[in-house]
């Protein structure tokens, strides 16, 4: 794929955003970017989002101090034309981070006339919206993954009053808003989330202090008391819900429901079962372990410490 880099030096109406009470599906998210936009540049038209992802995510002791974070992005190769990479530096008092998006989950209408400068503004401002991993000035990391799915999918639809926000820009917000995995937990309990696409997605978030969990929202279970987002501290995440380990169910029905996630994510574990420091190296390494051929359109490993600015 071909990688763009950006730099947005604002919160990208972020705060907006927030202040309108956020937004609940894709739909109305391309809606708000697409309105901002033609602002400035009313010939432009922004037409879908559509974000999925499959993957793999660990953290792991870093030899270099601090922990390494990675992460597979697996998906088909024609949904994934281009990849950004999106710096943000907010003026107000949220973080600086680093993020990916794919340019191909959002359709650009763009004038031939466009200079490539102008284009690179725009996808920017649209991508900072959708990232699908980063990680922020503190060493805050978040992931989003995608869930398989057998049967009716396990989909986040929250309406409890709360604002609204999509899983992806729920990444957007904790990395512009928590320093650590509990205060990205006590940030989150304040929105209803909204599945991006019709499937089930989790989130991996971890931070400097090496604390990690996967965020999933259960929306099947029949015990009421189980139901809506469930946390499960973990070092590594696939694409099947951690949570039904807690709840018993065995490993042969995941392998049954869940393809071979179960099999990366055992893979991920025995791997990390030592706690052993891993070089840079071995951190790619083990990314490419339980990587899915050319369904792994990219992987990135971060390194994360207390203060990740002063890299």
């Amino acid at each position: 794929e071909k990688v763009l880099f950006a730099e947005i030096n604002s919160d990208a109406d972020f705060k907006a955003f927030l202040d309108q009470k956020g937004v609940s599906s894709t739909k109305e998210l391309g809606e708000f970017v697409n309105k901002r936009i033609q602002k400035d540049y009313p010939e432009v038209k922004i037409t879908a989002f559509d974000p999925m992802a499959g993957c793999s995510a660990f953290i792991a002791p870093s030899t270099d101090g601090g922990f390494y974070a990675g992460r597979n992005f697996d998906f088909d190769a024609e949904m994934v034309p281009e990849v950004m990479i999106i710096r943000n530096k907010p003026k107000n008092d949220d973080y600086a981070s680093v993020s990916t998006f794919n340019l191909g989950f959002v359709n650009f209408t763009f004038p031939e006339s466009m200079s490539d400068s102008d284009k690179n503004k725009i996808i920017a401002r649209t991508g900072v919206f959708v990232p699908l991993d980063g990680v922020n000035e503190k060493g805050l990391v978040v992931a989003v993954l995608n869930q398989e799915n057998t049967g009716s999918p396990n989909l986040t639809d929250e309406y409890t009053g709360k604002p609204d926000l999509t899983i992806t820009s729920c990444v957007r917000l904790l990395l512009n808003k928590a320093a650590t995995v509990e205060e990205a937990k006590n940030l989150i309990i304040n929105y209803d989330l909204h599945s991006d696409i019709h499937t089930a997605h989790h989130l991996f978030v971890a931070d400097a202090t090496g604390k990690a969990a996967a965020f999933e929202w259960d929306n099947l279970n029949s015990d009421t008391s189980k139901k809506g987002l469930r946390i499960t501290d973990t070092n590594c995440v696939t694409n099947h819900p951690l949570y039904k380990y807690a709840d018993g169910v065995s490993e042969a029905t995941l392998n049954s429901g869940y393809g071979n996630s179960v099999e990366r994510y055992n893979t991920l574990k025995t791997n990390l079962a030592s706690e052993k420091e891993l070089t840079f190296a071995e951190a790619k390494e083990l990314l490419h372990k339980v990587h899915q051929g050319t369904h792994s359109r990219w992987s990135v490993v971060y390194h994360l410490t207390p203060d990740y600015s002063e890299e």
